[in-house]
């Protein structure tokens, strides 16, 4: 196969400081302007390409906090690049301070790291490692100990003797327990529901967390004051001081001690702003230490949006400089563009361009992936637009001899093999997600967005690499790109060949009248107000500015038991979760239903259990099909169980299966008077489902999950 055209982007590079970590580890001037400014309590948003060293700013907090503690509290979108950032710092603790582990502290593992039932992942909450001195240098001079930690409820176990918050208490009492041996540097790695949860005690009971919310909007539709509030939950006992001391110890302890760090910020839907937003407001009411924003694509709306909150960051542009005479940021690389035909345009186009990739790889570049695969020293990326795309791809791969490594939140483990030269993945690949020495690959995309995070991949570190880059024929044509790029050159005519369709924009939470966003961020705000009340006593701390008619709105359209309104506090926007078996390979496990609708086909409901194929492509809708029409829920928040057993509905999946209140799991959805298009693009994406009912057949209302 002939590519298009070749296009060279010539290596660049960050000039070097004369500030090192260690002998071995000398800072780019980008990270110690970061370091003076975080140490001078600055907030911040770096705005450096991919692989510019963002992730080693978590290692250059010099601020101490209370009992000889200093470090980061990092907040990740997922937990796939949150464990990868966690993995990243500690290959950098152990090859440039010679950090040598001496305790794991554990939650449903033992202490050995022996698997139990609990703890399938070999992720631990608590990592701690004892630092040599005598190569650190600078900031880390004088620290004895670091400490890596999972705070994320993925990973935080609870056991028959232990909550979740009893765990996290004691991992939080052992951190403490090396701060008073010797200094100690500590990254907590969070994901923003769990760090939300803790920061404003509710990482409990959820089902009296949703009580608690009652309870104060009732009040505050009462016009109570935090003080009458105060006395309010006290006597119903619903957010008393033994429940949410814990918790909240924790954060005041150790999260309230630490600056912030919130990477790939840009991936954030509205829906996940307003808590995000939450959180640096009650971090800037009690703390004056800096926060710091990082992504490689920074979006300037969203720190806008986050104003309000008490923040107003300064921008840190990396100088970059063409040439390989500092830091190393890309290598020399090489872009073949590889144009196809299409029998559709707009966006369609792109998707129908992607799905060729697969094709491309087995039939026409096969023998330069066998050759990556045995020789090369480096490795190959395959980024693929849809899941079912990595399973099938691991396939042929695998039938010629090649057992990929498969990087997606569903694969099937039997023919794939961690490690492996040849990566194929999805596009958790692209999330700042740490792959090593990229040197060959191949991908597409739908929005320039992606793609620039995609190709951002590659050639990392002063590494040369060479790149397949597919897209419509007939919009390569329009754009014919030039032979010679720099990196600037590069990303700008990326944004004219491939659509500007940033996920944040078009996500389907905008749909949700912005209005509720206000709403819920001050709801969130009340309750951490009413929780730090409750636990210290004190008065003081703020007051809620969550008023009556908001209160009495929210109440007004929000359907179902109390106890569900938790769900407005945490992020959950695919739909319920539901056990899963893949027919094939047996891999079995959970995952929200749209993410299974939009990606597998699914064969029959059995057992409490979808069965799949992951490697078989059947986009398959969403239908609530339903006995009444749902006119009187539009604008409302509904738990599906509630809403399929009050209309005595169901929910379909693709032309048969079908599942009742009784199967569907716990889920908050948004019911909207959509028409046509709406519904069925909701119902097409897997984020929703439309609705048909008895009295006609008209597709007009639809349902959007929280």
């Amino acid at each position: 196969m002939q590519p298009d055209f070749t296009i060279e982007v010539p290596t660049f590079s960050i000039p070097y400081s004369n500030m090192y970590l260690s002998d071995s580890l000398r800072l780019n001037t980008f990270q110690a302007e970061a370091y003076n400014k975080i140490n001078n309590r600055r907030d911040l948003v770096l705005v450096a390409p991919t692989g510019s060293g963002k992730t080693l700013i978590l290692l250059l907090n010099n601020i101490s906090a209370q009992d000889k503690i200093r470090g980061f509290a990092a907040l990740y979108p997922n937990n796939t690049l949150l464990i990868n950032q966690m993995r990243t710092v500690e290959e950098i603790l152990i090859e440039h301070l010679e950090a040598k582990e001496v305790e794991r502290v554990t939650s449903g593992c033992d202490n050995e790291g022996n698997k139990t039932e609990i703890c399938k992942e070999e992720i631990f909450p608590l990592k701690i490692y004892k630092i040599n001195r005598g190569k650190a240098e600078g900031p880390w001079s004088d620290t004895e100990y670091a400490a890596i930690m999972a705070l994320s409820g993925k990973y935080i176990k609870p056991t028959s003797e232990e909550t979740k918050s009893d765990v996290v208490y004691r991992l939080v009492e052992k951190l403490y327990e090396y701060s008073r041996k010797n200094n100690l540097y500590v990254i907590v790695f969070a994901t923003p529901d769990t760090y939300l949860l803790v920061s404003t005690g509710a990482y409990r009971n959820f089902e009296l967390v949703g009580k608690t919310l009652h309870n104060i909007l009732v009040a505050l539709v009462n016009e109570k004051s935090i003080d009458e509030l105060d006395n309010i939950l006290r006597r119903t006992k619903v957010l008393t001081r033994d429940q949410v001391s814990k918790s909240l110890s924790v954060y005041h302890q150790l999260l309230n001690q630490l600056p912030l760090f919130i990477d790939e910020f840009h991936l954030y839907s509205p829906f996940e702003l307003s808590a995000l937003y939450v959180i640096i407001k009650i971090y800037k009411s009690m703390s004056d230490l800096p926060i710091v924003f990082s992504s490689a694509t920074p979006a300037k709306e969203i720190i806008n949006e986050l104003r309000d909150a008490g923040i107003n960051p300064e921008m840190l542009n990396a100088e970059i400089i063409h040439g390989g005479d500092g830091f190393h940021v890309k290598g020399d690389s090489v872009i073949e563009v590889i144009g196809v035909d299409t029998g559709k345009k707009g966006l369609p186009a792109y998707y129908e361009a992607a799905e060729k990739v697969p094709g491309i790889v087995t039939e026409d570049l096969f023998d330069e992936v066998k050759e990556i695969d045995r020789y090369k020293d480096g490795r190959a990326l395959i980024i693929l637009e849809r899941l079912w795309m990595v399973t099938r791809l691991a396939e042929e791969l695998s039938k010629k001899g090649i057992r990929p490594d498969c990087i997606a939140s569903i694969v099937p483990s039997k023919i794939c093999a961690k490690g492996s030269n040849v990566i194929v993945g999805s596009e958790a690949t692209t999330q700042g997600v740490n792959l090593g020495k990229i040197v060959w690959g191949i991908t597409a995309g739908v929005s320039s967005e992606d793609v620039i995070q995609r190709i951002g991949r590659f050639g990392r570190k002063g590494v040369s690499s060479k790149i397949y880059l597919v897209l419509p024929k007939h919009v390569l044509e329009k754009n014919l790109p030039k032979s010679t790029m720099n990196y600037y050159e590069l990303t700008e005519w990326l944004s004219k060949v491939y659509l500007d369709y940033p996920k944040r924009k078009k996500d389907v939470s905008n749909i949700i009248p912005s209005e509720f966003y206000n709403v819920r961020k001050k709801l969130i705000h009340a309750y951490a107000l009413s929780s730090m009340v409750r636990v210290s006593g004190m008065k003081g701390l703020g007051e809620i500015d969550l008023k009556k008619e908001e209160a009495l709105k929210l109440l007004n359209s929000f359907i179902g038991d109390s106890r569900a309104l938790v769900n407005l506090l945490v992020f959950r926007r695919t739909g319920f979760s539901v056990e899963f078996i893949d027919i094939k390979y047996g891999e079995q496990g959970e995952a929200s239903i749209g993410l299974i609708a939009r990606n597998f086909k699914v064969l029959a409901y059995k057992g409490g259990k979808l069965e799949i194929d992951l490697s078989q492509s059947e986009r398959q809708e969403l239908v609530l099909s339903l006995n009444k029409e749902p006119r009187s829920f539009v604008n409302k928040f509904i738990d599906i169980r509630t809403l399929l057993k009050l209309l005595k509905g169901s929910l379909k999946i693709g032309d048969s299966l079908m599942l009742d209140e009784k199967s569907v799991g716990e889920g908050l959805v948004y019911v909207v008077d959509a028409g046509e298009d709406l519904a069925e693009y909701l119902s097409y994406t897997g984020e929703g489902a439309r609705t048909v009912y008895t009295g006609g057949s008209e597709i007009r209302y639809a349902i959007m999950f929280i």
